[in-house]
């Protein structure tokens, strides 16, 4: 598969904030996009590198549980 082939899930639940319209949290490790379009995992600094953020996605309990057996299963083998 080339790059050019390769398809991006995206999804309406989830979007990039803007700092100038919600102030990224301080301290906390949040998603980053850099001015390059990579997404990365780090915190905020206004040092002109990032150009938005968005928080972590919620786990919730079933999804955790379903990790929990997937991850059971898998050390098992």
């Amino acid at each position: 598969m080339s790059v050019k082939e390769i398809r991006y899930n995206t999804s309406t639940q989830a979007e990039w904030y803007l700092p100038e319209d919600v102030n990224p949290p301080r301290g906390e490790m949040i998603h980053l996009l850099t001015v390059f379009g990579k997404s990365i995992t780090g915190l905020w600094d206004d040092n002109g590198f990032y150009v938005a953020w968005h928080p972590f996605l919620k786990m919730s309990e079933k999804v955790r549980e379903a990790m929990k057996r997937k991850q059971d299963a898998y050390f098992s083998k």
